[in-house]
């Protein structure tokens, strides 16, 4: 599926929630947010992601201008995605909706 959204010209919103994707799965998800042109909302909640794959994703994400909504609630996040998150908003201007809720993240990373 992610090979086929690299070339999607219409897709403008897909969910993915309770796939049990892990970091491994990552890569490609950076590869189609890089590629695509088009989709608007991506919902990887409810998954088995870590830190290192939402790096990947966020390396994804600088380079994407089209990307509205990320929702990465219930995966297995912790404060290191914060850091990650921070470069994103500096680079990316596409943006505008991050649900990061039910992850470990401590509050002292979010000020």
């Amino acid at each position: 599926i992610i090979n086929g959204l690299n070339e999607n010209k219409k897709l403008k919103s897909i969910g993915f929630e309770f796939s049990k994707i892990k970091d491994t799965a990552a890569s490609y998800i950076k590869e189609m947010l890089i590629n695509n042109k088009c989709l608007e909302e991506l919902n990887l909640s409810n998954n088995l992601l870590l830190d290192s794959g939402f790096k990947l994703i966020c390396e994804g994400l600088i380079k994407n201008e089209y990307l509205n909504v990320l929702g990465m609630r219930k995966n297995e996040l912790t404060s290191q995605s914060i850091e990650y998150l921070n470069l994103i908003l500096q680079l990316n201007d596409s943006l505008q909706y991050i649900y990061l809720c039910d992850n470990n993240i401590d509050n002292e990373r979010i000020n």
